[in-house]
């Protein structure tokens, strides 16, 4: 009798390992939170503006009669390369951003102090290349109609899978400014950018940690983030 338990207690075992076993290999493993601290870690630097005499480092003033965000277009509008560092694709995604007003004079100086830790960071992102877009006059370009003073959006998602899909919803934006093309301009060809994305080309981006306030209504959408690689100042295939 006793035999005849060991044995039947020996085949349920094996029927709890064998359905344990399979159920692991359904169920895909938990993400692990990105890490935050090595952007935290990274020196914040000052911007240096170009003083452009066609438009201010701040860009317009007022838009429609109100107040622009100048704070933020001083960081937009940067010139200067930095050392960069690598930091991985989801560590800038899990950088935080809720709830902040979209204007940074209403801003408190918590919250001032939670995007200062981040911001202003030189940084080095891969990812694949989906979409290229040549925005329109804006403020932070002192609205002009002309092509040359407008900003060009790219989107950069962290896996071939989201690349095959044309999926933004988990993409970082990262713009390449006017004021940038104008000091490097044998380094920027937007059909060459077209054509990576057109291909999803792997690339390797060097730039500017920034937060835009402005878009949280996108997150999900067409964006994973309001923080962009802003300005851009180098970009290339991935090694």
């Amino acid at each position: 009798m006793k035999s005849r338990h060991a044995h039947v207690a020996g085949v349920v075992l094996g029927l709890v390992v064998a359905t344990t076993a399979a159920w692991a290999e359904r169920v895909p493993p938990a993400r692990v939170p990105a890490d935050t601290s090595t952007i935290a870690k990274l020196a914040k630097v000052a911007p240096k503006e170009a003083d452009d005499p066609h438009c201010a480092d701040i860009g317009a003033p007022t838009r429609a009669g109100s107040p622009v965000d100048t704070d933020t277009d001083l960081l937009k509008n940067r010139i200067d390369t930095g050392n960069y560092t690598d930091v991985s694709f989801g560590s800038v995604l899990a950088l935080p951003w809720k709830h902040l007003p979209r204007r940074r004079y209403d801003w408190s100086a918590a919250e001032s102090a939670s995007v200062a830790k981040y911001e202003r960071a030189a940084v080095r992102v891969t990812g694949y290349l989906i979409a290229v877009k040549q925005e329109g006059p804006e403020a932070t370009n002192c609205e002009s109609q002309a092509a040359a003073w407008h900003d060009w959006h790219l989107w950069l998602v962290s896996t071939e899978a989201e690349a095959a899909a044309r999926d933004k919803a988990q993409a970082i934006v990262i713009e390449i400014t006017p004021r940038v093309r104008a000091l490097q301009q044998q380094s920027w060809d937007i059909h060459q950018l077209a054509a990576w994305a057109h291909a999803g080309q792997r690339v390797q981006v060097s730039g500017w940690l920034l937060l835009d306030p402005d878009h949280p209504d996108q997150v999900g959408k067409s964006r994973g983030t309001i923080w962009e690689i802003h300005p851009v100042m180098r970009i290339g295939p991935a090694q």
